[in-house]
């Protein structure tokens, strides 16, 4: 049987599930009363293509993005190593204040950024996320003073914010 015949078959069992029957009594009736061992099993079938289709394509790339957000948040303190605090004319509390504005949109846009998630395809809202997240990442590395670095930190937290939900 092919997988066609055997989509439409599902459909055709689908159709006459019954609000208190389960898929699993609608199968049996239709092979004729055959047991669990004896009845093909589409579902099983399905999922595990499903997954391993989903395993291939997006674990890769989502982890290749966990990846440029850890190193992203680790890189500002190479910065400050690196003279960030004495080019942009920062104290100690600056950085601070700097580091901790992150966290303020990306607590409070975590939700929201699921509803967007429902409402929009996931492959479009990643990538509105990542060149989102790449253009904030390259302001930041052109920052003059104290004040850019803290609106593209905020920009920054809303951006990621995103990638965890998605």
């Amino acid at each position: 049987m092919s997988q066609i015949d055997e989509k439409i078959d599902n459909a055709v069992i689908l159709e006459r599930v019954e609000s208190e029957d389960t898929l699993e009594h609608a199968i049996k009736e239709e092979h004729g009363g055959l047991d669990e061992t004896e009845q093909p099993n589409y579902h099983d079938k399905e999922t595990k293509r499903i997954l391993r289709k989903v395993d291939y394509r997006l674990v890769p790339m989502l982890t290749v993005l966990y990846l440029l957000a850890f190193l992203d948040r680790g890189n500002i303190g190479n910065a400050k190593v690196a003279g960030m605090t004495k080019t942009l004319g920062m104290n100690g509390e600056q950085y601070n204040m700097a580091l901790t504005v992150f966290f303020f949109p990306y607590a409070v846009f975590e939700v929201p950024s699921n509803v967007v998630l429902k409402l929009m395809r996931p492959s479009l809202w990643i990538m509105i996320l990542m060149v989102s997240w790449g253009v904030v990442m390259t302001c930041q590395g052109i920052v003059k003073n104290y004040n850019q670095l803290l609106v593209t930190r905020i920009l920054l937290g809303l951006t990621e914010s995103g990638f965890f939900p998605a």
